[in-house]
């Protein structure tokens, strides 16, 4: 398998869609997908009175040789609509081989790697977000070849319009827990996939809303280091460690919640299905779930929680910063689908509200964003 990257463009029709069915096609080719960079919205190059851009570059793996790859990308733009004519014009898609391996290539038809590739900053901006220290032609890295771009045409992380950076997510319905009586105090969950700052935020909104601090014990799972290296093999261990674990520590708010005290946690009892739901085999599933729902209606529920999302090139790059031995072989595959299986989680219109946080365009460190943060708890809680 050889490790390539490719770059995706569209500036006609429903861009985003265009973009996510380009991946699936490419997935259903042969052509393996393993990280995908934040999309980027950029001006046009070459001609300027034409739509924007929305640009995305992913690292994959194949199998095809680069003419073949070639031939895969190009049917995958006729099958969108592209038709080529007018050179820096608009278009449905384009499908780039920006790298394919240390491959090079000087064709009639093919150049690798890309003739381009070190002077496109919407090329090399989410190429950095995949590879910042991957050594381009000329013997730039991608991130020196990017600080070294004039700042012009612009390039800005995209988002889906109406969708703000803070959004609230209200209920259809409420789950109750089946403890006695009523609380005088209220929990507020901080949730979202691995790196993505859940206990960072916890401390500061604790310490804004003058409440008590839950924060997850992690680092005693004996199992969880073994576990990052054989998730299949050593998943019932670690699940179930876990499971027992964040029943005790959830168990002791009662009294805290009674005594009319507000509480921060850094994670939701409920965050340990979402786990098992990845990992278990069908067997040690129905075990766990036996187990869970056992000693799920015996701890208390949040009455809002703050889900935290980043891309995966981003919970990457946090996870190497804090650099926790036990998190070293996280992989980007597992992060992808940990992240999906939260933003589908947190999709159903049931539970307690949500507070959803964009942290590529928010940075709840900042005073500002914490406000913005805490303005959503107060509406979510109203």
């Amino acid at each position: 398998m050889t490790r390539v990257y490719l770059g995706l463009g569209a500036n006609l029709g429903d861009r985003e869609t265009t973009l996510a069915r380009a991946l699936e096609a490419l997935a259903a080719r042969g052509v393996r997908v393993l990280r995908r960079s934040p999309v980027y919205e950029t001006e046009p190059v070459g001609r300027a009175n034409q739509p924007p851009f929305l640009n995305q570059v992913v690292e994959a793996e194949t199998d095809l040789t680069p003419e073949e790859l070639l031939e895969v990308a190009q049917a995958i733009e006729r099958d969108h609509g592209r038709v080529r004519g007018e050179r820096w014009g608009p278009r449905t898609l384009d499908l780039d081989i920006l790298l394919f391996g240390d491959a090079t290539v000087a064709s009639a038809r093919l150049h690798l790697p890309h003739p381009e590739v070190t002077r496109r900053r919407f090329v090399l901006q989410p190429l950095a977000d995949l590879q910042p220290d991957l050594v381009l032609p000329g013997g730039a890295s991608v991130a020196e070849a990017l600080a070294a771009l004039p700042a012009a045409p612009a390039v800005r992380r995209w988002s889906r319009p109406g969708v703000p950076a803070v959004e609230v997510r209200r209920p259809l319905g409420q789950q109750r827990p089946l403890l006695p009586g009523r609380r005088a105090g209220w929990l507020l969950a901080v949730e979202g996939p691995i790196g993505v700052g859940k206990t960072t935020l916890a401390r500061r909104l604790a310490a804004r809303l003058d409440a008590d601090l839950l924060l997850e014990v992690v680092e005693q799972n004996p199992f969880l280091h073994a576990f990052y290296q054989d998730i299949r093999g050593k998943a019932f261990q670690t699940q179930l460690f876990f499971l027992l674990s964040r029943y005790r520590q959830q168990r002791g708010l009662a009294e805290r919640l009674a005594a009319g005290r507000p509480v921060v946690a850094d994670y939701m009892f409920a965050k340990d299905r979402l786990f098992a739901g990845l990992t278990l085999e069908a067997a040690e599933l129905a075990l766990y779930e036996h187990v869970y729902e056992l000693v799920a209606p015996l701890v208390p529920a949040p009455d809002v929680v703050v889900y935290l999302r980043a891309p995966v090139a981003v919970l990457l790059r946090r996870i190497a910063a804090r650099g926790r031995p036990f998190e070293r072989d996280v992989t980007a595959d597992y992060l992808e689908r940990l992240a999906e299986a939260y933003d589908r989680f947190f999709g159903r219109r049931a539970g307690p509200p949500v507070v959803a946080v964009d942290t590529e365009r928010l940075d709840p460190r900042a005073d500002a964003d914490l406000a913005a943060v805490v303005a959503g708890v107060e509406e979510a809680r109203a």
